[in-house]
């Protein structure tokens, strides 16, 4: 193949690339947008329940108090009806991803941060997972050195026995994430040897590969397949950063991510390190104790590390400062230590404050409300 040739399928590839992620967003939203309306349908009867008629008007004056009008508020009956908890200040999903997200987060800047290529250039740590090779726009690198095409393959050849993942740099919520292995010098993933060539027609012209964390063994236990990860949501108020919600996202079946919208639970971690007696889906049912494995996270020991890996999130968030409102994705080392894996920056609230039990902003509620309200920026 000559450089014409090439030039033009690298263009190709990126044209398929493109239109896969487009529709992955419309799949997505549209998947969503279900999930949302269940949740919904389900909390409307309670509408007209006597016993939540004081709680309705509670939420409207609260709502009109501090942000200036009235929100549907079967989102906080829905909430309600998943947690137990009656409270005014749960977050209904539209007034997140309408208004909250566009004052708190510069979202235009998104694209090139959620890259995750960049991301430790953009995060300096030295807590997180090496990544031995990364493909950004059709170039190799290791570190920030070009590798040549025919030179690839001789450097994977030197991670071989080592545990890796790879996966792309530009997607979301687990898409994509396979274990990959190095045999006789060569990738093999899900059982079959790849070429090169394989490794760019699965993931196009910007990916990359890292080595695999050891988890904990307590947190390996619950899905031993998955690497099962802390979500930390972090916030930037008034010149302090502030943890809001943490929760552990767990694998099931088998698969070796944890998202929820790949089949994991999300199961909330209280201020003590213990889980709260129900995980949570996708569609918002509950689980006692994993399916799997029968883990039950209400009798469950305190999750190893979560202060440290708290505090760890809150001290990342420091180094980013276009984006007051931060989803943080931590792992658990084998010692206990936290480890940095990704930053979100359009989390979906719903699942934060159900899996956490608790609205999203707590205490902070009334002044973020009356902030975008009014218009006014408070992260500084």
């Amino acid at each position: 193949m000559n450089s014409r040739q090439l030039k033009s399928a690298l263009r190709t590839t990126r044209g398929r690339l493109r239109a896969w992620r487009i529709r992955l967003r419309h799949h997505r939203r549209a998947r969503r947008t279900v999930r949302q309306i269940d949740m919904l349908q389900a909390a409307k009867p309670l509408l007209r329940d006597p016993q939540y008629q004081d709680f309705l008007k509670d939420i409207d004056r609260y709502w009109r108090a501090h942000f200036g009008h009235e929100v549907t508020r079967v989102w906080h009956l829905a909430f309600a009806r998943g947690t137990g908890l009656q409270d005014v200040r749960f977050i209904p999903a539209q007034i997140y991803a309408d208004a909250i997200l566009p004052h708190l987060n510069d979202l235009p800047l998104r694209p090139a941060y959620r890259d995750k290529n960049l991301s430790d250039v953009l995060v300096k740590t030295d807590r997180r997972p090496s990544t031995p090779l990364r493909r950004i726009q059709g170039s190799y690198f290791s570190g920030t050195t070009v590798l040549q095409r025919q030179d690839i393959l001789s450097h994977l050849a030197a991670l071989e026995g080592r545990p890796l993942i790879i996966k792309g740099s530009r997607t979301d919520n687990g898409v994509g994430i396979r274990s990959l292995s190095i045999v006789a010098g060569k990738p093999v993933i899900d059982g079959q040897t790849c070429g090169l060539s394989d490794l760019e027609q699965l993931y196009g012209t910007d990916y990359l590969i890292q080595e695999r964390i050891i988890q904990h063994d307590q947190i390996a236990a619950i899905h031993p397949q998955s690497l099962n990860t802390l979500r930390i949501v972090t916030l930037r108020w008034q010149g302090r950063i502030h943890k809001l919600v943490s929760f552990l996202r767990v694998g099931c079946n088998g698969q070796v991510t944890d998202n929820l919208s790949r089949g994991g639970l999300g199961c909330g971690i209280d201020a003590d390190g213990r889980f709260r007696e129900i995980a949570f889906d996708f569609c918002g049912n509950g689980y006692r104790a994993h399916p799997n494995t029968g883990y039950v996270f209400a009798t469950a020991p305190p999750v190893p590390g979560h202060a440290a890996a708290c505090q760890f999130a809150c001290d990342l968030h420091r180094q980013v400062f276009h984006f007051d409102l931060i989803s943080w994705d931590i792992a658990i080392s084998a010692s206990g230590e936290p480890v940095f894996l990704e930053m979100n920056f359009r989390g979906p609230s719903d699942s934060y404050q159900l899996t956490s039990g608790q609205p999203l902003f707590g205490a902070l509620t009334a002044e973020v409300l009356e902030a975008v309200r009014d218009g006014r920026h408070s992260g500084s």
